[in-house]
């Protein structure tokens, strides 16, 4: 055998090695709730997103499937007027269909799914090639829903979810007479309507096992709160992940109805009982931090110094919001706050914050809370900024400041003249993006001195004492406008403090804020107090 013949065996497991492997798709679903005749959209994660057009044979155990079409659901931001409600739930969001083959498919956010009509025939499991979904069947029309308590704000927020079909399940099952899905899409609808049948049989199967433990699931999937005395907010889960997988315990059918229950009582014990933030990290006498109960129990919370001080009990309401105000501090101290199921360590900064040369940065601002990013304790950023600077400027009375004499050889008397005429004035250089009015809170919280609202269109207002627009330079270039807004002489406080917060909002509604993030519904901004007096270490005028 000739050397060539020798190493030909080689070169072909060589090229089988490193050929290209063939794009799969992997069903993301492990169980699904199906009906005959019906659209099934079932997510799916496509090894080489490059390779749209493979698309892998599809049957139930006896039946083919043959109309199958691979499509990206993709979800934008919607372009309507963000409420607080809107807001808070983050439900203003526009989805759309693409099939594989256009342009667009696999851009921006969204999930590819295999969309397939199931046979009237279909029975038994789902194989997409070589990997199995195992199936529910709904031949009938399920058992009525457990009720849920509707309460008006409850009810108000479960019509907002039934604009979104991935959300729809979750008002659907709560408004027993709301109408069926209509998207104006075929697709999304028949998407949303089978979460609506998974959700429902998952529930009413728990039901039929353990009312009471089904009871506490749906106190939890529907949870609401009073938070600072105001109206009901939801306060649900909403993690995609978390969700599933506890949609499919509830549906897988290898698991006994009592392996499913005590499934489920682990999984609400892993939900967080009481939440803890920080609102209100500058107020007077002291920062406010808050602390939520989301159960139906009374919760104990112990507060105290890391440094070691005894703990101090305080009883959490169910499902109320508790404001609690800490001691002011001379220094930056760490607070521990410990309750059944974890303990959370809030940082508080000190009192007013010493001014010094050349100024101090305000920024940057973070997104209102929404009722995921609340839950995760984790503000977002807006993706359009503001950058703003506080420091101090002299002013000479009757000339500019560059009218200041040579002190060097100048008579005392010259000098002392001068320095008559001068008095100093706090000035912000703030640089924005977009289109957007920027309001800059000053005073204390809940009463503001003034609120300064500037426009990228050149003017500038104060709106507690609602004067008339005023003239105000600005720059505007390829990618932000800046202006220089000189703050008026009654902005600090008497003791010479100044209390200022920063709010950004868009024409349609949405809003940031700086020193702190803040729930939709609050009507100011935080405020980050400042000791203007030891600037230069001197009190100015």
């Amino acid at each position: 055998m000739t050397r060539a013949l020798r190493i030909l065996p080689l070169l072909a497991i060589f090229a089988f090695l490193t050929a290209p492997a063939r794009a799969e798709i992997t069903p993301l679903p492990r169980v699904v709730a199906l009906r005959p005749a019906s659209t099934l959209v079932l997510p799916v994660r496509l090894s080489d997103p490059r390779d749209r057009l493979t698309i892998p044979p599809c049957r139930f155990e006896r039946t083919e499937i043959e109309n199958i079409e691979l499509v990206w659901f993709a979800v934008t931001e919607g372009q309507g007027v963000r409420t607080p409600l809107r807001a808070w739930l983050d439900v203003d969001r526009t989805w759309r269909t693409i099939p594989a083959a256009e342009a667009g498919a696999g851009d921006g956010v969204g999930f590819w799914a295999l969309c397939l009509r199931v046979p009237d025939s279909a029975r038994g499991s789902l194989w997409i090639a070589d990997r199995m979904v195992l199936t529910r069947w709904l031949d009938s029309d399920l058992a009525p829903f457990p009720p849920i308590h509707l309460t008006r704000d409850l009810a108000a927020a479960l019509e907002e979810e039934r604009t979104d079909p991935y959300r729809y399940w979750h008002a659907r099952l709560a408004l027993q007479n709301a109408p069926a899905a209509s998207f104006n899409n075929e697709k999304l609808t028949a998407w949303a309507e089978g979460l609506a049948d998974s959700w429902r049989l998952a529930l009413t199967d728990l039901h039929a096992t353990d009312p009471n433990l089904a009871r506490q699931l749906t106190n939890r999937l529907w949870r609401t709160a009073h938070l600072a005395g105001q109206v009901e907010w939801s306060l649900w889960p909403t993690s995609p992940a978390a969700l599933q997988d506890l949609l499919e315990i509830l549906l897988d059918p290898t698991r006994t109805p009592d392996r499913r229950a005590a499934i489920v009582e682990l999984w609400l014990e892993e939900q967080p009982r009481v939440l803890t933030w920080m609102i209100e990290p500058f107020a007077e006498p002291g920062p406010t931090v808050t602390l939520l109960n989301l159960t139906d129990k009374p919760e104990i919370a112990w507060l105290s110094e890391q440094s070691g001080v005894a703990a101090s009990p305080r009883e959490l309401p169910p499902g109320e919001m508790t404001p609690v105000t800490l001691p002011a501090a001379d220094a930056p101290a760490t607070w521990e706050i410990r309750t059944t199921d974890r303990t959370t360590r809030v940082p508080v900064a000190a009192g007013p914050i010493a001014m010094r040369p050349p100024g101090a940065i305000l920024g940057p601002l973070l997104s209102d809370w929404t009722l995921e990013s609340f839950q995760n304790r984790a503000p977002a950023a807006p993706t359009q900024q503001v950058r703003a600077m506080l420091y101090r400027v002299p002013i000479v009375r009757g000339a500019t400041a560059d009218a200041a004499p040579n002190t060097n050889g100048s008579p005392p008397g010259v000098l002392r003249r001068y320095q008559d005429r001068v008095h100093y004035i706090w000035r912000i250089h703030l640089e924005a993006q977009g289109d957007a009015i920027i309001h800059i809170w000053l005073g204390p919280q809940n009463s503001p001195r003034h609120v300064l609202r500037c426009s990228n269109e050149g003017w500038i207002a104060d709106a507690r004492r609602n004067a008339a627009r005023q003239p105000i330079p600005v720059v505007h270039t390829a990618e932000r406008w800046t202006m220089q807004i000189d703050l008026p002489s009654t902005a600090t406080e008497p003791d010479g403090t100044l209390h200022i917060g920063l709010e950004r909002l868009t024409p349609r509604g949405e809003r940031s804020t700086w020193p702190a993030a803040r729930l939709p519904w609050d009507n100011e901004p935080a405020r980050m107090i400042f000791s203007p007096n030891t600037w230069l270490g001197f009190h100015g005028d």
